[in-house]
């Protein structure tokens, strides 16, 4: 294959699309594990109520997905030339495996985090807790 072919084009538009993406992963990750956070923080100092939602928690597994695009685009613009298919592979499943990851993650992480507040004194508010589509925001109270 002629070495030409293997080149990047648009190197600017890769690099852009880099930066976004880790700049919105990171975001996302700060995001997700400042709301975990203050929930336990929150049971510690023994709010009247705690709440989290489930949506933060797939932000976490999707932030990653965001920083590993972001890497892989970084290192075809250093290497200045395409990756392989055999790489492509690879890559495609470890993002795939990382997007099943951020549906699936949600349901043990809020399993853990409710027996938490159990654990602690809370009890589950239905009437306070709200749910959209695959989104709910778990309220307890004491």
């Amino acid at each position: 294959m002629n070495n030409n072919k293997k080149r990047l084009e648009n190197k600017t538009y890769i690099f852009l699309s880099a930066i976004i993406f880790s700049t919105l992963g990171v975001s996302m990750i700060h995001m997700s594990f400042n709301e975990i956070f203050n929930f336990i923080r929150n049971i510690e100092i023994e709010e009247r109520s705690v709440n989290f939602s489930r949506s933060s928690i797939a932000l976490t597994s999707g932030s990653i997905l965001f920083i590993l695009f972001s890497c892989y685009s970084l290192v075809a613009l250093i290497r200045d030339k395409k990756f392989s298919k055999e790489t492509n592979k690879v890559t495609l499943k470890i993002f795939f495996i990382i997007f099943f990851t951020s549906i699936i993650s949600p349901y043990p992480v809020s399993y853990y985090l409710e027996k938490v507040a159990l654990e602690n004194g809370y009890k589950y508010s239905d009437k306070l807790s709200q749910s959209w589509l695959y989104d709910k925001n778990y309220v307890y109270i004491k």
